[in-house]
């Protein structure tokens, strides 16, 4: 049996990859945006944070173009809750913490037979 030449090597190809010199997306979009400065044309972003503060429009509209605005101009929020270890919270955060768990245990049906249990 004889192996073809370069199948399952690793290492340098010739021809592979992206071409020496090409320019990648980012440096393709900050170039066209300093092109658009110099030439003191209005960004996207910039001529509909203008069109947000006239108070000429409707609300309604003000409100799209705030929600079209706000990717670019906010960042979103977390979707995780960001918490203390439990060896950082006091005696009451720990309490409401336990309290939480167990309504939520509740909710879902998680020991039933054995909640709430008796506090003495």
């Amino acid at each position: 049996m004889t192996k073809s030449k370069g199948v399952g090597r690793g290492g340098k190809r010739c021809g592979a990859g992206r071409p020496e010199g090409s320019k990648n997306k980012r440096s393709h979009a900050a170039e066209l945006v300093a092109r658009a400065k110099a030439e003191a044309l209005t960004m996207p972003v910039d001529w509909l944070l203008k069109r947000l503060n006239d108070a000429e429009l409707s609300p309604e509209y003000r409100d799209k173009i705030a929600a079209l605005v706000a990717p670019y101009t906010a960042p979103r929020l977390s979707s995780v809750a960001i918490t203390k270890r439990p060896a950082q919270m006091d005696d009451a955060e720990i309490a409401e913490l336990i309290g939480l768990t167990e309504e939520d245990m509740l909710r879902l049906g998680i020991g039933r037979d054995k909640w709430p249990r008796p506090l003495h």
